[in-house]
């Protein structure tokens, strides 16, 4: 089960990377030498739209990995009970076959000795 746990965490960081990439083009880039003020504060906008939109798909990329890992951890958690109930019923089976031999096993030597008796003095 650490692999999922495992490959959550590298889709985490390289989510983390991503975004810290971008914020730092982001930040780099600055603002561009445009013709006034309202030129200058699109450009940043755009980038921060973008980021929040990517920060949004990566939250809802998460969310999926989440609910993803819940159901596979619940199906495991509903096959081992299911193995140990297997498990359970067997031994009981075997220890039923057990008790049962034990039971017929005078039976079995009184008709083994019958049966040698037979084959040694022809009764």
């Amino acid at each position: 089960m650490s692999w999922l746990g495992v490959n959550l965490n590298d889709s985490l960081g390289s989510l983390k990377g991503q975004l810290s990439n971008l914020t730092r083009q982001v930040l780099s880039e600055g603002l561009d030498d445009g013709e006034d003020n309202d030129t200058q504060v699109l450009v940043p906008r755009d980038h921060i739209k973008e980021l929040e939109s990517l920060c949004q798909l990566h939250k809802h990329e998460l969310e999926e990995c989440k609910q993803a890992r819940a159901e596979v951890e619940e199906r495991l958690h509903a096959a081992d009970l299911h193995a140990a109930h297997q498990v359970n019923h067997l031994r009981e089976q075997l220890h039923q076959r057990e008790v049962r031999m034990t039971l017929h096993l005078p039976q079995l030597s009184y008709y083994a000795s019958l049966c040698h008796s037979y084959i040694l003095f022809g009764m």
